[in-house]
């Protein structure tokens, strides 16, 4: 039998066996019905690629062209669920629903994650034992919601915000508004949610204990029912999970609405804060606790008394590259300008991202390189990205480096200072933004930085198995100058710590900052 997959999987010995094992499992008539899914899907794929390249040259295609190229579209969609439920299991009770999926995500990691030896070797572990020590717990045993709770902490060992299973946006999962860091033995405020309302809590203050137990005593005893307790590189990881990894754990039974913290401010004062238990996705995203809601509206822009252009941009959403050339004009005359992209967590790298770094040089440039990893996923899901590698044949397990063109349209060059705004929140498309912005030397930047999580153009996978969908990085991204800025941080040109008053909003320090500097030459 040719399994589509397993050609395109090498170097990944395990996915290879098990999925052979799955298909020598099978009866011929089976094996047959997956033969002619791959048949049917390559053949819709080539007529879906070439009406999408046809459309792509109207100015304004048709309604029902454009109705025309969804169908299709949904037609693939619909032959990759049938190949997954045929492959890996269509057994529709919900323990079969739990084990197909297992098995799945699985083979997702071990065929197509394109960093998933960088992070074996960064984080010192070994993938298969990871997946080991989970069937062994037998989570395909338990309820769904635990189930994908195990799967969703299994996936982040990857520390990869593009890779994801649907349990990650579960209202089930707990967690506080408040971030720690970890000092020895001792634990201390690092940020907190505008939305805490305590004028005693501060960043800095120690955390003494949670629900009546010692802080420190129930941080290892919890991590010890985790994956982390074995690889002391995770500590990072574990600490941002701590507090649902908490709930979970030590919570759950009993659901509690709210847990007390027992606090100890730096003169030695005493005080405990109570605080609510929300879903962890409404105060929480990949980097630690939301600080603030922000609502996005795309971009704003304004120029100020004393002449110096502000510009922020919420999404790199490429719908506003002609307003952003439109408000750029205008602002050619300032003696300075501010790019601010905090709390911007990604979108239109090669397109709109790549629009604005334009404006500051001088002629055409490479301002990245993309590197593909080769699998069946990959192929069965990414042919609509940017860059998409089309050579089914290609038999090793990266393609080459694809180099990211920036292309300079012959606009005049702003050579005024300029300054970059950032806050820790940042990732994706506008990690690739301030590394290029730092290679290529175009102005300061001003904020905070978190360590990056570059791996990306994830594909999404709707799988048939109770709805559960989950997301993968498929691409490795190198810089210019082809480094790898995976889980490395970057210290800003000038560093703005958070304060109370940035959280509070009474006062925006990092935009305070970047105006004097802008004004005087000096933070």
């Amino acid at each position: 039998m040719r399994f589509k997959f397993s050609l395109k999987s090498i170097g990944c010995l395990l996915a290879l066996i098990l999925v052979s094992n799955m298909l020598n499992g099978q009866p011929a008539v089976l094996k047959s019905a997956i033969k002619d899914n791959q048949q049917a899907f390559h053949k819709k794929k080539n007529t879906f690629i070439a009406l999408n390249d046809s459309l792509n040259q109207l100015k304004h295609p048709s309604k029902a062209a454009i109705n025309s190229l969804i169908a299709s579209y949904n037609d693939l969609l619909a032959l990759n669920k049938n190949y997954l439920k045929r492959t890996f299991g269509h057994d529709s009770s919900a323990l079969g629903q739990r084990k197909a999926f297992f098995d799945f995500l699985v083979y997702a990691i071990d065929s197509a994650h394109c960093g998933l030896t960088f992070k074996e070797n960064y984080y010192g572990y070994s993938w298969e034992k990871i997946v080991a020590s989970y069937r062994k717990k037998g989570i395909i045993e338990e309820a769904d919601d635990r189930f994908l709770f195990y799967c969703d902490e299994m996936l982040s060992v990857l520390n990869d915000g593009h890779t994801w299973c649907s349990y990650g946006n579960s209202t089930a999962i707990k967690s506080l508004g408040i971030d720690f860091s970890k000092e020895g033995e001792s634990f201390k405020v690092s940020a907190f949610s505008e939305g805490v309302k305590s004028d005693m809590l501060a960043i800095g203050d120690k955390l003494l204990a949670i629900d009546g137990v010692s802080f420190g005593e129930t941080y290892r005893r919890v991590k010890q029912s985790t994956v982390y307790n074995s690889y002391p590189k995770m500590d990072g990881i574990y600490r941002k999970r701590f507090f649902r990894n908490y709930y979970f754990y030590e919570c759950a039974t009993n659901k509690p609405d709210s847990a007390t913290l027992l606090l100890k401010k730096p003169e030695g004062q005493k005080y405990q804060l109570r605080l609510r238990w929300y879903p962890a996705r409404y105060v929480r995203n990949m980097y630690g606790v939301r600080v603030h809601r922000v609502k996005k509206v795309g971009m704003t822009a304004r120029v100020s008394d004393n002449n110096i252009g502000y510009i922020k941009i919420d999404k790199w959403n490429p719908d506003l590259i002609e307003s952003f050339d439109s408000i750029f004009k205008k602002m050619s005359d300032t003696k300075g300008l501010i790019i601010d992209i905090r709390n911007n967590f990604g979108g239109d790298y090669t397109n709109f991202g790549q629009t604005v770094l334009s404006k500051f040089l001088s002629g055409d440039t490479i301002t990245m390189y993309k590197q593909f990893k080769n699998s069946g996923l990959y192929h069965r899901y990414g042919f609509g990205g940017i860059h998409y590698q089309e050579d089914e044949n290609y038999k090793k397990p990266f393609y080459p480096m694809t180099p990211v063109h920036l292309e300079k349209k012959g606009e005049a060059v702003y050579r005024q200072p300029v300054v970059l705004l950032v806050n820790h929140k940042h990732f994706s498309s506008t990690d690739l933004f301030i590394v290029a912005f730092r290679e290529l030397d175009i102005g300061k930047i001003i904020g905070r930085l978190n360590a990056f999580q570059l791996l990306g153009q994830p594909i999404h996978i709707k799988t048939p198995w109770n709805g559960w969908q989950c997301g993968l990085s498929v691409m490795v991204p190198y810089s210019l100058n082809k480094k790898l800025y995976e889980e490395q941080s970057m210290v800003p040109d000038i560093e703005v710590p958070l304060s109370r008053a940035e959280i509070s909003r009474e006062e925006d320090v990092i935009l305070k900052v970047a105006k004097d500097y802008l004004s005087s030459g000096t933070p």
